[in-house]
This record gives structure tokens, sequence and C-alpha cells, in this order.
């Protein structure tokens, strides 16, 4: 009950810069009112930069961690290249009123956007793709609608327009950002996020801020996530929250906030050091075996035995061996089946 929750569909950036639809149209100018960036390149990088430094606030976790999960270097090439090829258009005031958005939005919208379920304009009209349905695709960056069907999985694919709310859902195509595919009803149809209290069948069906309380098969609700109370599981509490041991929903520890070693209570990225605080995991060559019953997890690499000792190693670039998806960087894969290297499975051309 005590996992550190990191919401995993951060790894492309088209989830961020390419969703089409409404939702907040945030503000002008950078964060702070800020000019622009004058390129996608310098957009980019403030994008992962401004998120990164976001959510490991939201989630009370280590800073460093963060940067090296969503560093630009691994995530920026596939928007850079389909500007510079001609298949998406840049444009700088409304990345820069994106940028506003991800520095003032709350957590639960910052992650509902992250993770499809929120539409912002600004955001998905900063790089805009100019490919129609139909067209092959590499990312989602290049297509108009903002969804390259299957990818990274398949490359190439097919550029596909999402299934509007209210429209049914033919399982080939996902809903537009906002919406779920609702099986109860009678022919299944893509239908808004449920709010406070509404039905549900599990937690992605629930509005930002809220998670699927099953009660009966037939009676599911959304529910508010608490930072109180009882619970069963990390879902059930609010962002920066954990489902302790005792079941009750508690803050994680921040950097630099006292903890008791053992009690594996620091925010994702941190651990208990041997002063009683909360403090960034070991970076590579550093020692990252469990002591005194407290998990040190690597920041910017995996936990590997180097023959002495457990110690970080930095994650294997393209095209090095593997035998762990641990081992790769969070955007790539560990294709054991063919390779035996750590892939990029799908790029611009």
């Amino acid at each position: 009950m005590t996992s550190k929750r990191i919401a995993l569909s951060f790894l492309l950036l088209a989830a961020a810069c390419s969703s089409s639809g409404g939702g907040d149209p945030g503000g002008g100018g950078g964060p702070g009112g800020g000019p622009a960036p004058a390129t996608v390149s310098a957009y980019c990088d403030a994008y992962w930069g401004a998120y990164a430094t976001r959510w490991a606030a939201c989630e009370r976790g280590s800073a460093a961690e963060a940067a090296a999960v969503f560093a630009p270097a691994a995530r920026c090439a596939d928007p850079v290249q389909a500007v510079a090829a001609g298949r998406a258009t840049y444009d700088a005031s409304r990345a820069g009123a994106c940028l506003s958005f991800l520095a003032t939005a709350s957590c639960d919208v910052l992650e509902a956007f992250m993770n499809g379920a929120y539409a912002q304009a600004d955001c998905g009209a900063a790089i805009a793709g100019k490919l129609t349905d139909g067209q092959e695709c590499f990312s989602d960056e290049s297509c108009a609608s903002g969804v390259c069907l299957w990818s990274p999985d398949a490359c190439p694919s097919t550029c596909v327009t999402p299934i509007p709310s209210g429209s049914p859902c033919d399982y080939a195509r996902p809903c537009a950002a906002g919406a779920s595919c609702n099986i109860l009803l009678a022919t299944p149809t893509c239908a808004p996020l449920s709010p406070l209290d509404g039905p549900c069948l599990n937690d992605v069906w629930c509005g930002p801020g809220l998670f699927c309380e099953w009660i009966s098969y037939t009676d599911n609700r959304c529910r508010p996530r608490a930072t109180s109370g009882g619970c069963t599981r990390d879902e059930e509490c609010a962002i920066g929250y954990r489902c302790s041991s005792a079941s009750t929903c508690v803050a994680w520890r921040g950097p630099g906030e006292s903890c008791t070693q053992g009690e594996n209570a620091c925010g994702p990225g941190l651990f208990c050091g041997a002063s009683g605080t909360c403090v960034d995991g070991p970076k590579p060559s550093e020692v990252c075996s469990n002591v005194n019953g407290e998990d040190r997890p690597c920041i910017g690499g995996w936990c590997s035995w180097n023959g002495a000792a457990y110690a970080c190693a930095a994650w294997r670039a393209p095209g090095e061996t593997c035998s762990l998806q641990s081992q790769c960087r969070p955007t790539d894969v560990c294709d054991y089946a063919s390779t035996g290297q750590c892939t990029t499975l799908c790029a611009e051309p």
C-alpha cells in the first residue's frame, strides 16, 4: 500500500503538446507572464523542465529524480524533427500560454492533463500536426488530430481522430480527452468523465481528483481522493499522499523533512538518510541496496550488482544491451525478443 505512485503516461510529449480540444484556455506568455520561447526546441526544454518541477512538488518527491525521468534530451527529438520536416508547425504564443498553464494548474488537473484526460487548448495548439487522418505517422506530433494510433509501439502507424464525447466507442480509436468508453450503456459510448458521486468501473472513468470506490458491480461511485481517513490503496489518497500500513492516507515526507529509517515514508526519489531526514536517492556509482530497512531508489539509473555491492548504474542508451526494462531510459524499452538492446521504438524520420 506504500508504492510511490507515478503517472506513467508521461513518457511521450504527445500527451501534452498534441492533445486537441477545449479545456482550460490558459494564459498568455511564459510562466509568470515571461516571454514565450522563440523555437520549438526551447519550448520543449522549458515544457519538460516546468513539468518536472511542478510534479516533484505535487508528489513531495525528489526534484533531481523528476529532472532525470523527464529530461528534455530524451523527449524533444520528435517535436523538433516534426516541425523541421514540415509535418507540424510551432506557435510561440500558444506555447507561452501552455507554459503558464503548467505553472498554475492544480496538481489534480496537471495529472489528468498529462494522462490525456484533460484537454488544454493552448498546449494542443503549440505544436500542431499537419498530417490528416489515414496518413502514415511516426509520432503524435505530426498528426492534426494529435493521435498517431498505437505509437510508439507500432511504427509507422496512422493518424486518427479520437472519438468525440457522445459518439459510440469503436475500440479501434481512443475517446477524446476528457471522455472514456462507458460500457454500462446499452450502446457503449464515449462519455464525459464522471463527476463526484458519478458512476464508474475504474479510476480512469473519474474526473480530476477522484477515484472509483468499488461498492458492487452495479453501484460504484467516483469519490474524492483524501488527505486523511481510511484507505485500501494509494490511488484513494490525494497526490502527495500514500495509503500507509495502518490503512490511512498520510502525506509523503518531503525533501529535508524528518523521517525514521525502515518506514519508507519519504516521497518518490527520496529515502530516509542516516541524519533522519529525507534525501535524494543515490546517483550512478553510489550504493543502492536496502539499508536499515530503507529502500534507496536510484536517480538517473538502476540498481546493479557490480561484483562487490549493489550500486546505481546509469541508464543504458539505445543500442546498448539490456535484460531488464529498468536498465533503459524511461522513454525506451528493452527489446528482449529481438535485439536484446535498449530501443527507442518510434521516432520521427
